[in-house]
């Protein structure tokens, strides 16, 4: 008998069980269908993941038998679409949209895969015969995994084009200004009546059309238009004029550049996923070739276009089309007086220069420097360092030695000590485009831990001498010049002694090594600290010495003298020697006055527990009432939102001396939200912007950590670490012992009642239908909708609650309206899935039901932040009109709706703030989007200003023209063109129609209910 094979082996072997697995299922289905892993690679990265062993065999199986995952498609496959393809055509409906295992699949590649696929004789022979037997016939099966239907489509109205958007369901007048007033002046209206002008002027000439440009349009075609971050998927209207260059005409040309000018004017999109369908765009031969249609867009001084404007200029500083670049600077975009873009022409003009040095772009450089850029300028990019660091980093000599002798300085904005998200993701995506000088940058943050400070530092930590020489005589040179020291210059040995001993650092040369270190010494114009210490904690000698953290001894010897020969004398501490000549010492003082570091102090648990988000709630208002400047108050409108998702939340409390805390927070979620939601919705519209996020094994996973301090505490020992200040009261006093402090820390906590216990009565179906909206797919929840219909007339009100959120989740409205018809109260969690995920009909029926009932279960407020939050400008106009939000309202942590807006670059949702009479915190909402480079929406926060103080003079003058005061009026725009008539079969929603895609609500909700929520960090 033979032996069994090694495979077969391991396979009996390696039966995971399903509690081990199921928990990655959408990691598996990520790494296979999304990102074309390998099984080999997937075993890795489970391994890794789940902390046991993980075989190929095992993956295989999981792919093939628990969760038979496909990408390609069987001739059965392409049998049963080409069947519902044929069927819908008879019906009249002409697109279709193909998902396999929940992708949705490329049609024209479909097609060409389907000219590929092998049919042996015998199946023709079959197929013949059945197709004469059609009549006879039933429909094929349709094949696992495989959905062929309707696209996703556009919500449509009973009203006309230019009466704007009302619910048909709510005939009620609005409470103190009319929708027109909401939409006057709106930057995407704007821009429809542009690309109305243009079309025109472009009707009477002759063009092939080759594709319609309704289909370019459509859900079905153009996915990447609401792009889903982490996906590979491309933008697929970028793909055509890219790859179809000739045979499209300048109005489908217009077509296809609409919806992505609203898009990025409105960032709906992750950057990286908007940067590079701008750079399809702007790397091919089009603008050349469509020179004056583009001329005629740009033209129009809109703050959509200018904005747009802007986004496009970076973008042919990346690609190097200098026409395109020469296009824009005679536009005027660098133009520093009297133009578009004049308040904020220099940053602009130094952003797009940082591009250019990033990409390696040498003549876009030559002509950006040519045209009086101010190089000291702080860019905008996700860098966020000055151009003279970034061409040290790429490792251009001519260009480092240019800015110096024009003058660059070696600035740091803002000192971070750690490593910056932002940051690290901007250099992966910079690497994944083939820039192999960001390979340096990212080994060496990773292995100090902390964001590099100065073009110095950097030059420090590279390869090119000429490059370390050259920063060095600069460094002579300003102090010849007069010009004041840098402060981190002083501390420059000890950047080098943390990179020493790396095998990447100079290649592990320690002769090169040691003269680097001799010409930081040499340099007087540094001002080395010899015997600084640095953050570590620690001087340069004691790492060069391996004695880091140790202390001058007690012994006179200790005191006086250095370190001995025998010490430090062997060759291969050359570093060591070098370091005592120049005067390094043993004797470090100030160490000796430093309080043990709080992170190496024995630490008191106070409290480590899991709790309901009501006790969670009740925990942090408690603490803050006996401290009111406890910084964790506004946690309850971060996590509101959510509430109607499962959340696991653990707190631990430690008391780590007599006057230093530490909490940690994990939050938990099913494998249906992102992490980064809680964090954005904190930093953004929050107060605790200084708490340190670490991210977990799990995607889902959110860890925080936050330290505070009471009483008086040394400077020496803060510096140790970020603390916040908490002054007590009652709760601890500056020399009482943790442990009373402890005790009465758990004596408020004591209070809180007791959570209910797993056991305790709670009916199944309900359990089962929260389950299945949180976590399954949308055909899932749709037939347990259907299974459940016929019991909602005796549905307990708690098992009516979770049948309307689950219809909400499906936007299945017929069976919403049957569920409220004996809905007695609506809770907040049908109110939180209707802003979440529902479309504009949903949503509409749920705020009029709220409106009846009184009582959503959740302030309006918040569902107008949560719209504000995933970009939804139906909907924050929506409760802005019905529900009498006030658009000034302050959020818990002291900001606005508008500085929300400001932030996350919602420009049309920042015009309907304002319009709607956003007056509160108007400049810090102006600064903050200055800050992040959302220049347009500057602007009209700006001319909004000097609408409401017209005496003031403004320090940022523009010669865009603006919205005039908003005014109540149901008349149409007078400029507008007057609209084509629509048929009364087919009404258009006004709102989808002006926003193309970008606003369909029902597009909205495929983005996401697919998780892929974009907030920036």
């Amino acid at each position: 008998m033979n032996p069994p094979s090694s495979s077969a082996s391991r396979s009996k072997q390696a039966r995971l069980k399903p509690e081990t697995y199921l928990p990655f299922e959408d990691l598996v289905r990520r790494l296979y269908l999304e990102e074309n892993k390998t099984t080999q690679d997937m075993a890795e990265i489970l391994e890794r993941k789940m902390g046991t062993t993980v075989t190929n065999s095992q993956v295989i199986h999981l792919v093939n038998k628990v969760w038979s995952l496909r990408k390609r498609l069987t001739p059965s496959d392409h049998k049963f679409i080409d069947h519902v393809k044929r069927k819908r055509q008879d019906e009249g409906k002409p697109d279709t949209r193909i998902k396999l295992c929940g992708v949705v699949q490329d049609e024209e590649r479909l097609a060409r895969k389907k000219t590929r696929v092998h049919e042996p004789t015998f199946q023709k022979f079959v197929k013949a015969q059945n197709s004469m037997m059609a009549p006879n016939m039933g429909s094929p099966m349709n094949p696992p995994g495989l959905e062929v239907g309707t696209p996703t489509p556009r919500p449509i109205s009973e009203f006309s084009p230019m009466a704007f958007a009302r619910s048909p369901q709510n005939n009620s007048p609005p409470f103190y200004f009319t929708i027109n007033h909401l939409y006057e002046g709106l930057p995407s209206l704007k821009l429809e009546i542009v690309f109305q002008r243009i079309t025109t002027k472009l009707q009477g000439a002759p063009t092939p059309v080759p594709f319609s440009p309704g289909s370019l349009l459509s859900m079905s075609k153009t996915p990447a238009l609401l792009s889903i971050p982490g996906t590979s998927s491309q933008d697929l209207n970028m793909s055509l004029i890219v790859d179809q260059e000739g045979t499209f005409s300048d109005q489908e040309l217009l077509e296809v550049l609409q919806p992505l000018v609203v898009q990025s004017g409105n960032r709906a999109s992750d950057p990286s996923s908007l940067r590079s369908a701008l750079d399809d765009f702007t790397g091919s031969n089009i603008s050349s070739r469509y020179y004056t249609t583009l001329q005629s867009f740009f033209n129009n001084a809109t703050p959509i276009i200018d904005d747009f404007a802007v986004q496009t200029f970076y973008s042919a500083a990346r690609t190097g089309n200098i026409n395109l670049l020469r296009f824009f600077i005679d536009l005027g975009i660098l133009k520093g007086r009297k133009g578009r873009w004049s308040a904020h022409s220099q940053v602009i003009g130094v952003t797009a220069l940082q591009f250019s040095i990033e990409y390696r772009q040498g003549p876009s450089i030559s002509l950006l420097l040519r045209n009086d850029i101010d190089i000291n300028t702080q860019p905008v990019s996700d860098l966020s360092q000055s151009v003279l660091k970034t061409a040290v980093e790429v490792q251009n000599l001519e260009l480092v030695n240019q800015l110096l002798d024009m003058g660059a300085e070696d600035i740091v904005f803002e000192e971070i000590y750690e490593l910056s998200p932002v940051r690290q993701r901007y250099l992966e995506e910079l690497k994944g485009v083939g820039l192999t000088w960001t390979r340096n940058v990212l080994r060496t943050e990773g292995k100090l831990r902390q964001t590099i400070l100065t073009a110095l530092f950097s030059a420090i930590s590279l390869e090119d001498d000429d490059i370390f020489e050259a920063v060095l005589r600069n460094r002579s040179t300003r102090e010849k010049d007069g010009k004041p020291p840098i402060p981190f210059d002083s501390l420059s040995h000890i950047f080098f002694m943390r990179l020493w001993g790396s095998p990447y650092f100079l290649q592990g040369d320690e002769a090169r090594a040691s003269m680097r270190l001799e010409s930081l010494l040499e340099c007087n114009s540094l001002h080395i600290d010899i015997n600084g210490i640095g953050l570590c904690g620690s001087t340069a000698l004691m790492l060069a010495g391996g004695i880091e953290g140790d202390v001058a001894g007690d012994s006179e010897e200790d005191e006086n003298e250095g370190p001995t020969e025998d010490k430090y004398g062997d060759t291969e501490n050359i570093i060591a020697e070098l370091l005592i000549k120049y005067g390094a010492t043993n004797k470090s003082p100030p160490l000796k006055q430093l309080e043990t570091p709080p992170h190496m102090s024995h630490s008191t648990q106070l409290i480590d527990t899991s709790v309901s988000l009501i006790q969670l709630y009740a925990i942090l208002d408690r603490l803050h009432d006996l401290i009111p400047s406890f910084p964790w108050v506004s946690y309850h409108q971060s996590l509101e939102p959510l509430s109607h998702l499962n959340m696991k939340i653990g707190i631990k409390i430690l008391s780590i001396s007599a006057r230093f805390f530490e909490v940690k927070l994990t939050i938990s979620f099913d494998n249906t939200v992102s992490r980064d939601i809680l964090k954005s919705m904190e930093a953004v519209s929050g107060s605790l912007e200084s708490s340190v996020y670490f991210d977990s094994l799990f995607k889902c996973t959110s860890k925080i950590t936050f330290n505070f301090y009471s009483g008086d505490a040394s400077i020496d020992t803060l510096n140790w670490g970020d603390f916040t200040r908490v002054e007590p009261l009652g709760l601890l006093q500056p020399h009482e012992s943790a442990h009373p402090g402890g005790q009465q820390i758990l004596s408020v906590l004591l209070g809180i009642p007791k959570a209910p216990e797993a056991g305790d009565h709670i009916q199944i179906d309900i359990k089962y239908l929260h389950w299945t909206r949180q976590n399954a797919k949308l055909e899932a929840c749709k037939q347990a909708i259907e299974f459940y219909t016929t019991s909602i007339p005796n549905m307990a009100p708690a098992e009516l609650a979770a049948f309307l959120a689950l219809a909400i989740r499906c936007n299945l409205h017929q069976r919403i309206r049957d569920a409220t018809r004996y809905l007695q109260k609506l809770d907040k969690i049908s109110a939180l899935e209707a802003t979440w995920n529902g479309d504009n009909t949903t949503f509409d029926l749920i705020l009029d039901i709220a409106k009846h009932t009184s009582d959503p279960g959740v302030s309006l407020e918040l569902l107008t932040l949560i719209a504000i939050h995933i970009g939804h400008t139906y909907k924050v106009i929506r409760l802005l009109d019905q529900g009498n939000v006030d658009a000034s309202y302050v959020l818990e942590g002291g900001k606005t709706f508008l500085e929300t807006a400001a932030v996350l670059g919602r420009l049309d949702i920042t015009q309907v703030l304002l319009n709607a009479g956003a007056s509160h915190r108007l400049l810090e909402a102006k600064a903050k989007a200055e800050k992040i480079g959302h220049f347009a929406i500057s602007h009209i926060i700006n001319e909004h200003i000097k609408r409401l103080e017209p005496d003031k003079d403004m320090t940022t003058p523009s010669d865009l023209p603006t919205p005039g005061p908003a005014v109540a009026s149901n008349a149409p725009p007078t400029d507008m063109p007057t609209p084509v008539p629509i048929a009364p079969e087919s009404p258009r929603d006004p709102i989808v129609h002006e926003y193309g895609l970008y606003m369909s609500s029902d597009g909205l909700q495929e983005m996401l209910s697919s998780g892929s929520y974009w907030f920036p960090n």
